[in-house]
């Protein structure tokens, strides 16, 4: 099972990039009117500005609001549009452990930690022939795992600093289509 971008998000892109262009068309005609002394070219400048922020404001949170949240399976995989590509992210599995890190320096929970394997690959086919094979490095996320009663747990630093200690280079740039996985804890 598998959630894939929708179809439409080189039309979204293209929308945002077009809405960032208008928006400082939009703000050179405001500045054009306050270095001129004109009302009409500074109200039209700043007006259209602000119609732009707000429309995208709504936008953007309509569709959001229309949304709506997919648990994935292990094994499910995610995209995320990257604009130039997408981001493929599938989580492997989870386990839980009480303590993290070498046997001579374990680190304790508080409770428990729960270490989600994730692996994340940037999808070939969704990236321009023209690109070339250059190593890509995927923007950071925020992670939150959310439990059957719907309370959410954000990364611990303990356990992530104690597989930064077993493991290193896991976040690095890959070629494309290439992967890695690296343990999350929460």
């Amino acid at each position: 099972m598998s959630e894939f971008m929708p179809h439409y998000a080189l039309v979204v892109v293209l929308l945002f990039l077009g809405t960032v262009l208008l928006m400082g068309a939009s703000f050179l005609v405001l500045f054009y009117g306050a270095a001129r002394r004109s009302s009409f070219f500074a109200r039209l400048g700043g007006g259209a500005a602000l119609t732009m922020a707000a429309g995208y404001f709504i936008v953007l949170s309509g569709v959001s609001f229309a949304s709506s949240e997919e648990v994935l399976p292990p094994g499910g995989w995610k995209y995320f549009c990257e604009i130039d590509c997408h981001l493929a992210y599938s989580l492997l599995g989870a386990r839980t452990a009480a303590a993290l890190g070498p046997e001579m320096q374990p680190v304790s929970a508080h409770g428990e930690f729960v270490i989600a394997r994730v692996k994340t690959w940037f999808d070939e086919r969704t990236i321009s022939a023209h690109r070339g094979n250059g190593p890509l490095t995927p923007n950071g996320r925020k992670v939150i795992l959310v439990d059957g009663d719907g309370r959410s747990f954000g990364p611990s630093p303990e356990g992530q600093a104690a597989f930064a200690r077993l493991i290193r280079g896991a976040v690095k740039p890959r070629a494309l289509g290439r992967g890695y996985r690296a343990p999350l804890t929460c």
